[in-house]
């Protein structure tokens, strides 16, 4: 009876280990070098079609590294990104997942307040080698738009979805 006792504490202890490291295994996954494959914007009209504006192959990267001094839930980023009229943007900042691996927050790449400044991605697709993150605007632009709480002033929305395949 002890060693049944004894077994199934072991068991116990390395579940609880087990599962307290998956909390955290998704950031660690994403480090590395990333190539934006593929980006894709649109523009969602108010009765439900949809209307493309940009396909790019090859539209940048995204290196993905532990910060210094380095986090367990946190990691730094540069994302560099050409969009389809040839503009360039780069950001650089800290990026933050959820518990649940559905959301990548990138902290304060539009302003420097700690609300409302984050670009917030959902992923579509987790794979190990392979990712697909969409985020969503209004007309006003990407993001935070003054009047993000009441879509019904709006004539349009935006979905920018891009995948990032390692490199």
């Amino acid at each position: 009876m002890k060693k049944l006792i004894y077994c199934c504490s072991i068991l116990s202890l390395l579940s609880m280990i087990a599962c307290k490291g998956d909390k955290f295994k998704f950031p660690d996954r994403l480090d590395g070098s990333w190539k934006i494959v593929k980006s894709e914007r649109w523009a969602i009209l108010a009765d439900g079609t949809t209307d493309q504006f940009e396909d790019l192959s090859d539209a940048g990267s995204m290196q993905i590294y532990e910060p210094s001094p380095p986090a367990e839930t946190l990691k730094e980023f540069l994302f560099t990104y050409t969009n389809f009229q040839g503009d360039q943007v780069q950001f650089n900042s800290l990026l933050y997942t959820d518990v649940a691996s559905s959301r990548v927050m990138m902290s304060q790449v539009l302003c420097n307040s700690p609300f409302e400044c984050d670009i917030v991605w959902t992923v579509d697709v987790n794979k190990k080698n392979k990712q697909v993150w969409s985020v969503y605007g209004t007309e006003a632009g990407f993001f935070y738009a003054g009047n993000r709480y009441d879509a019904s002033s709006n004539d349009f929305h935006l979905k920018w979805t891009i995948t990032l395949e390692r490199e």
